[in-house]
């Protein structure tokens, strides 16, 4: 039986890493994810392939996402109408980068939450990668980051 994982007590201690140094590693995308969504996923759907791996730091793309997804479930709570409210998050891998989405069905960001996003938008530059908001066409925010796939190549002598 495969245990859950769930986000750690201290988040910028996660299992892959816990006896390196800080820095880059190569990571699974969907650990990091699982780990932010928690325990219990229930309003959550992970459409996150486990082949996708980036090689970042950990603790600052771990603290990112947890970030991502409790600012989209704090959303859904906040929605209204009809329908299920639902948070998704997805990857895609292309040819330079990982895009990791996540969408949730609330309102739209807040003024305060414009702060917040400047704080992730800095997170994101540290990993060498970028945030995307833009609103859902069914209502809702979607967050993209895109990491770039760093792959080292070996050359021949």
């Amino acid at each position: 039986m495969t245990e859950t994982p769930r986000v750690p007590e201290r988040p910028s201690i996660l299992p892959w890493r816990a006896d390196r140094a800080p820095g880059a590693t190569w990571i699974p995308v969907h650990a990091v994810v699982a780990a932010a969504v928690g325990a219990v996923p229930a309003d959550v759907s992970i459409d996150v392939s486990r082949d996708h791996v980036l090689h970042a730091d950990p603790a600052v793309l771990s603290d990112l996402l947890a970030d991502l997804v409790a600012r989209a479930r704090r959303a859904n709570h906040a929605a209204t109408g009809p329908g299920r409210p639902e948070v998704v998050v997805t990857s895609v891998l292309l040819a330079d980068a990982i895009e990791v989405e996540v969408a949730d069905s609330g309102p739209a960001l807040s003024m305060v939450e414009r702060a917040w996003l400047d704080r992730q938008n800095a997170r994101a530059a540290r990993l060498g990668g970028t945030l995307e908001v833009r609103a859902c066409p069914e209502g809702g925010t979607a967050l993209t980051l895109r990491l770039p796939r760093r792959l080292t190549e070996r050359r021949a002598a």
